[in-house]
C-alpha cells in the first residue's frame, strides 16, 4: 500500500504544477520579469519612435483639414464659375441671334442697293 500511496502523490503533483515550491517560485520570477520588462533601454527607443508617429500622425491630420478646406474652397468656386459660365452662354446665344438678325437686315439692304444701282445706271 505504501507504494500505491506514492504513485497517487506523484500523480497529484504532475496533474498540479504549482503544489510544488519551487514551481510557485518559478513562475512569480517569470511575472517579475514581465513587470521589470517596460523599463528596460529598447522601451525606451519604442516609446520614442511611438511619440514621434504621434507627432506626425498629428501633423498629416492637421495638413488634411488644410487640403479638405482648400477642397470646399475649391468646389464652391467651381459651382461659382459653372453658374456665370450658364449666364454668359444664354447672353451670348441671346446676341447671337440679334447678330443673325442685323446680318439679314444688312444684306437685305445691301441687295436693296444693289439693285437700286443697277436701276439708275440704265
Amino acid at each position: 500500500m505504501n507504494l500505491n500511496h506514492l504513485t497517487q502523490k506523484i500523480r497529484k503533483v504532475r496533474m498540479n504544477p504549482f503544489t510544488s515550491p519551487s514551481m510557485a517560485i518559478a513562475a512569480t520570477a517569470v511575472l517579475g520579469l514581465g513587470f521589470t520588462m517596460p523599463s528596460c533601454p529598447g522601451q525606451q527607443a519604442m516609446q520614442q519612435q511611438v511619440d514621434a508617429l504621434q507627432t506626425k500622425v498629428n501633423e498629416d491630420a492637421g495638413k488634411i483639414e488644410a487640403l479638405s478646406t482648400q477642397v470646399a474652397t475649391m468646389n464652391q468656386q467651381l459651382t461659382e464659375a459653372r453658374n456665370l459660365l450658364c449666364t454668359v452662354s444664354q447672353t451670348v446665344l441671346g446676341q447671337k441671334d440679334q447678330i443673325m438678325a442685323l446680318e439679314e437686315g444688312l444684306k437685305e439692304a445691301q441687295s436693296k442697293l444693289s439693285s437700286g444701282k443697277g436701276a439708275r445706271r440704265r
